[in-house]
């Protein structure tokens, strides 16, 4: 066999060779989170008490609002057991700690008024950090598409592309700039889903950034970002639901743009023949209706009646089954 012959065979080696070391690069990277959290639940591992005043907040957390009602739970049930499980933390250089993870169980803590917290103490950098916040938090049901979206914004620069995020997330990469589209949004959106995290979902947030920065956003600003405010307080008070929040804003738009005339300035009539009515005229701000029993016409009055309103509009008459 000549070398020709040989080089497919190779070339195929070499594309599985690759793809091997990836899948256990891949698999160590998992590998290493796991024995992270081993670790933290180890019998060895070095447990300590802590004053609690020398703990600060993990940078990436995700979660902007704790229940109040389980912390509470959480801080009865530390009063009458004991803390069983340690938060982890890592040392600064100034001697203070930074929580890794644990925050429910520092908030009881605290509640109790206890001066100190059972921790294991980790010897970690920023990127192990970033990439523990997103192992811990990113898969919880009970964490709103803004805090993910909060988690990716604080720990993209930790990795080297939106492609390597996402593989390390297990998701799509669309569905990082879906989660990104919320900082694309104003800050008085912004602002309301800081109160409300669950206020609306990536899916939401995608297809309102592209409403504005679109050019009619551009055209009739004032009227869309009324609009949007109804919309957003009729989804807090759940008088409209996700699903038709973006139909709800372009239906709000033309309302305030064209308000509707009440009824009563709405010109009606109605017709009559021997004194039975027949048919009814509508006009209002969405154009005219005239409706005409069926027995009270004959095809010839039907073609009239056809011609002479595409004749007033100068427009073409076409005639479909």
């Amino acid at each position: 066999m000549n070398k020709d012959q040989q080089k497919p065979v190779n070339k195929r080696l070499a594309a599985l060779q690759n793809s091997i070391s990836g899948n256990t690069s891949r698999e160590l990277q998992a590998r290493n989170r796991q024995d992270f959290e081993k670790a933290a639940q180890s019998p060895d591992a070095q447990k300590t008490n802590i004053p609690v005043d020398l703990i600060d907040p993990n940078p990436y957390q995700p979660r902007i609002r704790f229940d109040p009602l389980k912390i509470e739970e959480l801080a009865k049930s530390i009063q009458e057991i004991g803390q069983i499980q340690p938060i982890a933390v890592r040392i600064m250089d100034d001697g203070r700690y930074q929580l890794i993870a644990g925050e429910r169980r520092l908030k009881a803590v605290k509640l109790c008024e206890k001066p100190e917290i059972l921790a294991t103490v980790f010897e970690v950098n920023d990127k192990i950090m970033a990439e523990m916040a997103l192992a811990e938090n990113i898969q919880r049901e009970d964490l709103s598409d803004y805090e993910v979206a909060l988690a990716i914004q604080k720990n993209e620069q930790f990795f080297e592309s939106k492609i390597k995020m996402a593989e390390h997330m297990n998701k799509a990469r669309t569905d990082i700039y879906k989660y990104l589209a919320f900082f694309k949004l104003p800050d008085w959106i912004l602002s309301r889903l800081e109160n409300n995290p669950f206020l609306f979902g990536r899916r939401i947030a995608d297809p309102l950034a592209t409403l504005i920065i679109s050019a009619k956003y551009a055209a009739n600003k004032e009227a869309y970002d009324e609009a949007i405010r109804n919309s957003l307080t009729k989804l807090e008070t759940d008088a409209l639901t996700t699903t038709l929040f973006m139909a709800d804003i372009e239906r709000c738009v033309r309302e305030i743009s064209y308000p509707r005339r009440m009824s009563s300035e709405a010109v009606k009539s109605h017709y009559q023949v021997q004194g039975k009515k027949v048919g009814s005229f509508v006009s209002d701000v969405k154009g005219i209706t005239i409706k005409i029993d069926q027995a009270a016409l004959s095809d010839n009055l039907v073609n009239e009646i056809s011609d002479f309103i595409a004749n007033k509009l100068s427009a073409q008459k076409i005639t479909t089954a």
